[in-house]
């Protein structure tokens, strides 16, 4: 696949692909290219160096992405699934022009699991496939550590409707061929603490309905930086546009802290 069509197909801002075109063509990257499956801490650490590192990291990973096309075909994934995936790079991309004026990307790290067909996009959520890495006794149901989970990644878009949701689980039982125990999720979308802040028809109390539970990252500002895009001292400087934005920086004056949660969902 060609990257232009590559960033149609995942929709980047015209003004963005005119600048990763016009590096692609500049700056020869196939070193780069051949480094990031190599060598993948000595590819940051050089790209890291460099005076331009946020569009570099931008421009090869649409260009590994779109050399990735060709094994979506072989293993017979859908260009829609590969599009889905993908518009990752776009979601992270307009998030470093947000807080620098700059295109570029600078979520390198979490973003080569896509390129190395770790994470796959199915509708609303992302699956990961990886070992659970603890045992765990879920409503009586005992799970070992060496199973295998689907985490669940939620990324930045619509609201989480509840039919969309559901359609994303299905779609995992049906793409993923290996056997797996449960669903993980660690997010601020499923810390209970969001039920003193929302109604419990809100579609996010839904959503953290469907996990257990297990544990919670109270230092984590995971949940400031979805809500209101950058993260500031005082909860005073919060924009509040929406009423989700009202009640976190209301919550947060008052010396509360939200955090992240990890939760779990037995199938």
């Amino acid at each position: 696949m060609l990257v232009g069509e590559l960033l149609n197909g995942i929709e980047m801002p015209e003004n963005f692909g005119r600048v990763i075109i016009s590096y692609l063509s500049d700056t020869d990257i196939s070193l780069h290219k051949t480094l990031f499956y190599k060598n993948f801490t000595r590819f940051c650490a050089e790209t890291d160096a460099r005076a331009d590192a946020a569009i570099h990291y931008l421009a090869v990973y649409c260009a590994l992405a779109a050399d990735v096309y060709a094994t979506y075909r072989e293993k017979d994934i859908s260009r829609q699934v590969y599009f889905q995936t993908f518009s990752d790079i776009t979601i992270w991309a307009k998030r470093h022009y947000a807080l620098s004026g700059k295109v570029g990307l600078t979520e390198h790290v979490w973003l080569q699991n896509h390129l190395k067909l770790k994470l796959f996009r199915l509708g609303r959520l992302q699956f990961m496939p990886s070992p659970l890495g603890f045992s765990v006794d879920v409503n009586g149901i005992k799970i070992p550590e060496d199973e295998i989970a689907l985490t669940v990644h939620i990324a930045e878009g619509t609201s989480l409707l509840p039919e969309e949701i559901d359609s994303s689980f299905s779609r995992a039982k049906n793409f993923f061929r290996i056997g797996y125990c449960a669903y993980t999720c660690e997010s601020w979308l499923i810390n209970r603490k969001l039920k003193e802040l929302l109604p419990p028809d809100s579609n996010i109390i839904k959503f953290q309905n469907r996990f257990i539970q297990l544990s919670e990252d109270l230092s984590s500002r995971q949940a400031e930086e979805r809500v209101f895009g950058r993260l500031h001292d005082a909860p005073s400087d919060y924009p509040q546009d929406s009423s989700l934005q009202r009640v976190l920086s209301g919550y947060l004056a008052g010396g509360n802290r939200l955090g992240t949660a990890f939760g779990i969902m037995t199938l």
